[in-house]
């Protein structure tokens, strides 16, 4: 038995067990690709009849070229009951080995998740009420998310056709007044 305080009380491999070492590399898992963990979720979210949406934003679909392997996943849920999944985080877990999930409320009420899956793939989920969809359409050249960018991953109802093509520039936000800053 080896500890750390014994001189001389470590043993080293035989030549056999050294042998056997070599084949180690067959068992090797690689870690899942970006391209593997979105086809999974939306493999996912086309067997819930809830889930109408998966509108991808963020640097993933941004024209910068500002998106690495390490950047996280954007994506909003539009839904036709937001209480299933804003009210439970199980259905996280559905779509792949959650590392850490952080529910959170966006600027604007919208619940959100913050989620750390297995292989380090981070995203991002704003779930979204599908009825408010035309609302979107009908604010999105003042909206900043999808003026930098967006892709229809998913949508069952062919609702992406009302949107306009994102023209990919950042809207500056307004300065605070004095009395509010």
């Amino acid at each position: 038995q080896y500890s750390p305080w014994k001189s001389g009380s470590y043993n080293y491999p035989s030549e056999t067990q050294d042998k056997s070492m070599n084949n180690l590399t067959s068992d090797i898992i690689t870690p899942m690709t970006n391209s593997e963990f979105l086809n999974k979720l939306i493999d996912w979210a086309n067997s819930k009849d809830s889930i109408r949406m998966l509108l991808q934003t963020g640097s993933h679909v941004r024209n910068d070229n500002t998106a690495d392997d390490l950047s996280d996943f954007d994506i909003e849920i539009f839904v036709d009951n937001i209480d299933l999944y804003a009210n439970s985080n199980e259905w996280i877990r559905e779509i792949d080995e959650v590392w850490v999930c952080l529910p959170l409320t966006n600027s604007v009420g919208d619940p959100t998740r913050l989620v750390i899956f297995r292989d380090g793939i981070k995203v991002d989920f704003t779930l979204n009420r599908i009825q408010d969809f035309d609302k979107l359409v009908k604010d999105q050249d003042r909206s900043d998310l999808l003026n930098r960018g967006y892709k229809a991953i998913l949508d069952k109802d062919n609702l992406a056709s009302k949107l306009k093509p994102a023209p990919y520039k950042h809207i500056p936000s307004e300065k605070p007044s004095q009395s509010e800053f």
